[in-house]
């Protein structure tokens, strides 16, 4: 079998079916965390057959970041809502967590980097994944949802999908690919919840925004070129246009709503493929 079938095939076809089955076994065990370990197991284990092999610990590289913090994710958000129902307590908490994972990530980069230039780097990401975070947490977690669970699941698909097009576009294909495997870890949830009542509860926002937000902050400081900063910060923020205007709880209103979200995503995203795939058809001489 042609090896690049293979890695489509098991990026495809072993989140999803990993991720379908330890939802339906935990569905009835423990339905507030079912969502969040069927697809944090599903990811971490196409993580290790993809790569292949177990992360180094303490981590030595970037991507080994990817496991450790998808493991982080799913143990804070499981834990976080049980110790802490201050605001304050909890943000404070999550901006120390934040920046103590920047700066063992960037260990190595900072070395290079000027100390302004560090500084700015640090404080940058940081805000950059906490706004994330709370974007996602206001999205998800809220008594009143913008979009029902099915919707909403489609929003984050096409949020991860496009994230995968840039970073392929930008020469990541493994970054692409683990895009890939959060998408179809993702994906049997959201034809499951055509069918089922999910509930996306704050158990999930954490391991979700730990994982995406990863791959995002990886995708812009390590690959070369990688993707451009303000490409990533379109990519962050663009949910917030799900909150931008108020649309009729209908089905053509829900449609409406998605499609203002992904217009502005999807034409980035063709324009840097169209870049890319002018480049690439460019002769050599």
């Amino acid at each position: 079998m042609n090896i690049f079938l293979f890695h489509l095939l098991i990026t495809v076809l072993l989140p999803v079916a990993i991720s379908g089955i330890f939802y339906f076994v935990l569905r009835s065990i423990t339905p507030k965390l079912a969502l969040s370990i069927a697809v944090t197991i599903a990811y971490l284990v196409t993580y290790v057959v993809v790569r292949p092999g177990w992360p180094s610990f303490p981590p030595k590289e970037a991507r080994d970041y990817f496991f450790i913090m998808a493991v982080v994710g799913l143990i804070w958000g499981m834990l976080e809502p049980y110790w802490n129902k201050n605001t304050l307590t909890r943000w404070g908490l999550r901006i120390i967590l934040v920046f103590g994972f920047l700066l063992m990530l960037l260990r190595n980069r900072l070395k290079s980097w000027s100390t302004l230039e560090d500084i700015l780097w640090v404080i940058g990401l940081g805000v950059f994944f906490l706004i994330s975070w709370w974007i996602l947490e206001n999205l998800l977690d809220n008594p009143k949802p913008v979009l029902p669970v099915p919707a909403l699941l489609i929003a984050l698909l096409i949020w991860i999908a496009v994230f995968s097009a840039m970073s392929a576009t930008q020469g990541s294909s493994s970054m692409a690919q683990l895009g890939g495997v959060l998408a179809a870890a993702l994906g049997i949830i959201m034809v499951l919840s055509w069918f089922l009542k999910i509930e996306l509860s704050p158990y999930f926002v954490t391991p979700f925004i730990f994982i995406f937000g990863t791959l995002l902050v990886c995708a812009t400081v390590f690959p070369n070129p990688g993707i451009p900063i303000f490409a990533s910060i379109i990519i962050a923020f663009s949910p917030l246009l799900l909150f931008a205007v108020k649309t009729a709880s209908t089905l053509r209103g829900y449609i409406l709503r998605i499609a203002i979200f992904a217009i502005p995503l999807v034409v980035m995203t063709t324009i840097f493929v169209a870049k890319f795939i002018a480049t690439y058809n460019q002769p050599s001489f």
